[in-house]
């Protein structure tokens, strides 16, 4: 069987990366108060401007300021590999899918 697997908050988690950076990039890049504890109302990086009230300049900026800081320090969920080790052992083949941008590509 062939099995495709997204990897962003699939088998890594970016999201709780990206909202570390997000609080970073508000309250020390913007000088704002950062979420308020607001973390649980969005858990998605894809509403960082509704849960940081950015511009999309704002956002845009975020992303060309830490974006690849936060792939960098993504760490595989709890029990990922040994799922994907199972599955692959058990003679499926395993695709994983993105939609992370490539290197040269605009936001």
């Amino acid at each position: 069987m062939k099995i495709g697997i997204d990897i962003d908050d699939t088998i890594v988690d970016l999201a709780g990366v990206m909202l570390k950076y997000a609080e970073i990039f508000d309250t020390e890049f913007l000088g704002r108060i950062g979420c308020n504890g607001n973390f649980g109302l969005i858990q998605n990086r894809y509403y960082l401007e509704a849960l940081y009230g950015w511009s999309r300049e704002e956002k845009y900026e975020f992303f060309n300021q830490y974006y690849k800081k936060v792939l960098e320090e993504c760490e595989f969920l709890e029990n990922a590999i040994e799922v994907i080790r199972d599955l692959k052992d058990k003679g499926n083949e395993i695709f994983f899918i993105t939609a992370r941008l490539e290197r040269n590509s605009k936001l």
